[in-house]
């Protein structure tokens, strides 16, 4: 809470308790008025009302002065802070009377403050609002993004429900009125017996009560939680009292929230590696500590496992090069696109002219993305199709198939893209296995080798002439210097992450993970731009016809050739589609016999 919110809060009350004194100066007119009209005058038999009435308000000038000054204090220090003022009060004053049914004075109301800014009661550290809840980005629309992300604020939900709950039933003046007995109950409900609880919430609640009795200013040997948490209950003049019961409370019932909702953020969190977020995430770094293997972990190890959670810190720019954002960005753009190009869509009429021409690029751009996202074998396969097929209408003399080249050179472009992520997803893990290293290697040795053949070395010069004479001079030294930026991006991957694991294991020390992120931004940069440079290269020779060579590219677009390559390229991708297949088979099976063999 800001200290302007913090402000106004305390002068709203203030305002509530003087519009009750307000009214119960009015019930004490209203009484004085009718006891006058009884009671027989000294003076005369018949008292007129003027007379009656100046006599009742005499009974209440002094309060009414006192509430003058004191309404006239707020005034002024609302005027100064914020743009409301009394009278704004008094309006709804009188709208709340005009409606109420009776004359009877309501009594004083405080407000109450609820949201996320409120302390939890098991120890963990966030306090603000976006430490907890990852769906107030995007305008409140970030748990669309991940399933983790819902399911985290989900939990955080009904923990500030149960810490806001404990404070609206158990306030000062009911923790201040309980009797003996009732105390003896409270405490028999904050730390149970072994009747009425598991062990391990026995010892997760002593446990956490054991670290309170510093900041509560209870010292000495332990009694005992239960024991020491009467006492304190009976302290009149101890000022953590009501704090020290609210937290006790609230401690309890969110181990019980804990042991419902816990797990499903770690089975969320698994669920979203799976469709493609990042690996280096604080959800996934934490769902692996999870023991899903357990059906009922004990409550101590929730409670360190809720007390390390960090969902609700991670941000949509950490998920920027993912696969899941890209799925879920593609169906964005599709549905918005569909939806802005229809007639209610609010735009005029040419833009939505305009929209529906690229409605249908849009959604072909989308299936395609969304496709390697989920199965990146057959998306592979596919773009590879999409490639043959952007050769054949850009050197066929064929009209149809040059009317088609806008739209499968913008698929080629979006589908190589979204490879290029996918594959260079390898750098967010440590290169410790056999598949990374070989990862590894291939996206580092590409772009190496590529500058040393081409401005390194010169080991090969007929490597050095071809590109010379494809692509330019000029594109082809662009693209070497962008390959050796994206070659050292990925040495110093290795090397930096090297360094980190020792620091890890020799000190302890645990860094961030965002500079695997900048060193992921460099070298997807620098492929894409020595890619660029070949391809515009290529374009603008072969445009000025400096080398029309002997018609290979166009031997290329004969009508047998070509349904050849289509039939070939077509042939690859049912062939990526029964790998995959195969390969997610022999995954459920090997799955099966695992879960087969444990149970026996």
């Amino acid at each position: 809470m800001t200290t302007h919110q913090r402000d106004l809060l305390e002068e709203r009350i203030l305002a509530s308790q003087l519009i009750a004194r307000a009214r119960a100066a009015k019930l004490a007119f209203r009484r004085a008025f009718r006891e006058s009209a009884v009671e027989p005058h000294p003076a005369q038999s018949r008292v007129d009302v003027m007379t009656r009435a100046e006599e009742a308000y005499g009974t209440i000038r002094g309060r009414l002065r006192e509430l003058q000054d004191d309404f006239r204090a707020l005034d002024r220090g609302l005027r100064a802070e914020t743009e409301h003022s009394v009278q704004s009060l008094l309006h709804l004053e009188v709208a709340r009377g005009a409606c109420l049914a009776d004359g009877s004075s309501p009594a004083p109301f405080q407000f109450l403050f609820a949201s996320a800014r409120v302390q939890n009661s098991l120890g963990h550290q966030a306090r603000m609002p976006n430490e907890k809840l990852a769906g107030l980005q995007l305008g409140h629309f970030g748990g669309f993004l991940k399933r983790s992300w819902r399911a985290n604020d989900w939990l955080w939900g009904r923990m500030d429900g149960i810490e806001h709950l404990m404070r609206v039933i158990l306030d000062e003046g009911t923790v201040t009125s309980l009797t003996p007995a009732q105390r003896t109950q409270l405490a028999a409900l904050a730390f149970p017996d072994p009747e009425h609880a598991r062990p391990d919430e026995i010892e997760a609640l002593e446990t956490r009560w054991n670290t309170q009795r510093a900041s509560i200013n209870i010292s000495g040997a332990h009694a005992g939680a239960r024991t020491e948490f009467a006492a304190l209950l009976a302290d009149q003049s101890s000022p953590h009292r009501t704090l020290a019961c609210q937290q006790a409370l609230a401690a309890r019932l969110e181990l019980r929230v804990l042991r419902e909702d816990l797990r499903r953020i770690a089975e969320t969190a698994a669920d979203d590696l799976a469709s493609g977020s990042s690996r280096i995430s604080a959800g996934a770094f934490w769902s692996n500590r999870f023991p899903l293997e357990r059906a009922s972990p004990p409550d101590d190890q929730l409670v360190a496992l809720f007390k390390d959670m960090d969902v609700g810190k991670e941000a949509v720019k950490d998920e920027t090069s993912s696969r899941l954002v890209l799925d879920v960005s593609a169906q964005t753009a599709a549905v918005a696109a569909a939806v802005f190009a229809g007639d209610r869509g609010g735009l005029p009429t040419i833009a939505r002219s305009a929209l529906g021409t690229i409605r249908a690029a849009s959604l072909a751009v989308s299936r395609l993305v969304r496709l390697l996202a989920r199965e990146p074998w057959v998306g592979a396969a596919v773009v590879a199709v999409l490639i043959g097929l952007l050769v054949w209408a850009a050197v066929a003399k064929n009209t149809l198939l040059g009317a088609l080249l806008p739209a499968l050179a913008l698929l080629v472009v979006a589908g190589l893209l979204s490879l290029l992520t996918i594959a260079t997803s390898v750098f967010e893990q440590s290169v410790t296995t056999v598949s990374r290293i070989a990862g590894f290697t291939l996206f580092a040795g590409i772009p190496i080798g590529f500058f040393f053949a081409t401005r390194g070395f010169h080991w090969d010069h007929r490597g050095v002439h071809w590109f010379d004479a494809h692509t330019g001079e000029q594109a082809t030294s662009i693209a070497a210097a962008a390959a050796a930026v994206a070659g050292t991006a990925a040495v110093a991957r290795v090397v930096f992450g090297a360094f980190v694991t020792l620091a890890r294991r020799a000190f302890g020390a645990k860094p961030g993970h965002g500079w695997i992120r900048t060193v992921l931004l460099i070298y997807r940069a620098a492929v894409i731009a020595a890619l660029g440079s070949l391809v515009v290269g290529f374009i603008i020779e072969r445009t000025l016809n400096r080398h029309p060579g002997p018609g290979r590219w166009v031997a290329v677009a004969d009508e047998k050739r070509g349904t050849l390559l289509i039939i070939l390229l077509l042939a690859v991708l049912v062939t990526a589609a029964l790998i995959e297949e195969l390969a997610a088979w022999v995954r459920r099976a090997i799955r099966t016999l695992a879960l087969a063999l444990k149970h026996w």
